[in-house]
């Protein structure tokens, strides 16, 4: 487990040595041989579940994953649920709900799980030493679908918050948990991907860049190497193309789309796509400089603390491109 997460740390790819795979085969075996049993699983058992979970993730086979996910279902259902998880064991709750999350991100299937105790009074309370915070959320007004305007308030409040100051961000591990957690709940309850269900195809697409926009934070924050989610970025890409053809957004939401696409989930292999539909963003928009770019990514959600460099980097990229044409 240490190895593969140097490896996503490092960005490097360090093949499971023969005596690690003997572990792995031990930890199975003693798992099954719980699980078999309807006992209350100690926490160690649970603990021991997530991390083959997570193993499989960073190794790129969430496939692989689905047993440990039942079986964490299992466990969680002979406990009586997830709510019946005392208070002191949030940070073994949010590992399960993560681990779950990240499952359904990768596979495109429902979640097993539901949490939402999003910390909106933390925030209120917060938010309320801030003058920018007394401005209306008008980038939400136009969302018709409840599910996803409130998701999308939520981080635009959430992002003014935190502003371009990281000393700002001063969350305590598990209210930060919690905003994460509960946003990618109600999105993938409410349509897991792929969905093609809302009618206005803006709405889909600002539906799939939200659950881009979380990876950011919770699966990637850190590491040389992120994550890769093939179906996200697919379905995203499509999505967007549908968007930009109908013209069912304005042209500024279609540039938020496509930067969050483009320091989330789109790799090399939509760069070739990315950076024209940029450029025709930014020429409809008659943008020229990133600060320009920033006051738009900003009316929605957009940490500046946190997605600056990497938008930034997108931005410098786009006007590399358009110089070598």
């Amino acid at each position: 487990m240490a190895a593969v997460c140097e490896d996503s740390l490092r960005g490097t790819t360090t093949q499971t040595s023969p005596q690690a795979l003997v572990h792995l085969s031990n930890t199975y075996r003693c798992l099954a041989r719980n699980l078999q049993t309807d006992k209350i699983p100690a926490d160690s058992t649970i603990a021991a579940v997530m991390s083959l979970a997570i193993h499989d993730d960073l190794r790129g086979q969430p496939a692989r994953s689905k047993v440990h996910i039942d079986a964490l279902q299992k466990m969680v259902q002979i406990r009586g649920g997830i709510t019946e998880f005392l208070p002191r064991d949030h940070y073994m709750i949010h590992k399960i709900c993560r681990a779950d999350i990240e499952y359904a991100l990768q596979l495109g299937c429902t979640p097993r799980f539901y949490r939402d105790e999003f910390p909106r009074e933390l925030i209120r309370s917060m938010s309320h030493k801030l003058i920018s915070q007394n401005q209306p959320l008008k980038s939400a007004d136009d969302i018709q679908d409840p599910v996803l305007k409130g998701v999308t308030a939520d981080l635009i409040s959430v992002s003014r918050l935190v502003g371009n100051d990281r000393s700002r961000f001063k969350f305590k591990p598990y209210a930060y948990q919690e905003i994460l957690i509960s946003v990618s709940y109600r999105l993938l309850r409410r349509h897991p991907v792929p969905y093609y269900g809302y009618e206005n195809s803006g709405e889909n697409a600002l539906h799939l860049a939200l659950l881009a926009w979380t990876t950011t934070l919770i699966f990637q924050h850190g590491r040389v190497q992120r994550l890769t989610y093939g179906l996200l970025a697919r379905e995203l890409h499509r999505a967007i193309q549908e968007t930009s053809n109908t013209g069912s957004v304005r042209q500024a939401t279609l540039l938020w789309l496509l930067f969050v696409g483009g320091i989330s989930v789109f790799g090399n292999p939509y760069k070739a796509w990315l950076m024209p539909q940029i450029q025709a963003c930014l020429i409809a928009l008659q943008i020229n400089s990133w600060q320009d770019v920033r006051d738009i990514l900003t009316r929605l959600p957009w940490i500046e603390a946190v997605h600056n460099r990497s938008g930034e980097a997108v931005w410098l990229a786009v006007s590399a491109s358009e110089q070598a044409t």
